[in-house]
Formats: C-alpha cells, structure tokens, sequence
C-alpha cells in the first residue's frame, strides 16, 4: 500500500518547504522544532519591511517606523 493512503499519514511531511528546511537542519526526526521554525519565518517576514521602512523614513523624514512597529492592527495579519 502506498505511503499515501495509509491513515496518519501527513500529507504535508513531503516537498520543497519541508526539503529546504530539512537541508538547513531545522527539521529533524525526532524533532521538529517548531518555535525556531515559527520565529524564523517571522524574522524573514518582518526584517526586509523593517529595513526598507527605515530607509523611507531616512529619505523623507517620516514617522512611518514607528507606526509600523506600534500599530495593533498590523501584527494580525
């Protein structure tokens, strides 16, 4: 019978993303890690807008950092 249609099989234990992160060693067998996972994404999602927010306020003299990093409403998305 095939991986596939045994029950429990996860279907998502199989393609690039989980590849990729098994290549940088953030996903093992016996454990997953998956605050390091979480917080990498994180840190991958908000660093760039950090940055590129810094340097528009740098250009222009705006105050666009500090709503980016005080506004409530930007961290439920």
């Amino acid at each position: 019978m095939s991986e596939m249609g045994q029950p429990g099989s996860d279907i998502f234990a199989g393609g690039p993303p989980v590849r990729l992160e098994r290549s940088l060693g953030l996903i093992k067998p016996d454990n997953p890690r998956i605050t390091q996972r979480a917080l990498l994404a994180g840190f991958i999602g908000w660093v760039p807008l950090v940055i590129l927010t810094v340097v528009q306020d740098s250009a222009w003299w705006g105050e666009n950092l500090r709503s980016l990093l005080l506004d409530l409403n930007g961290f439920s998305v």
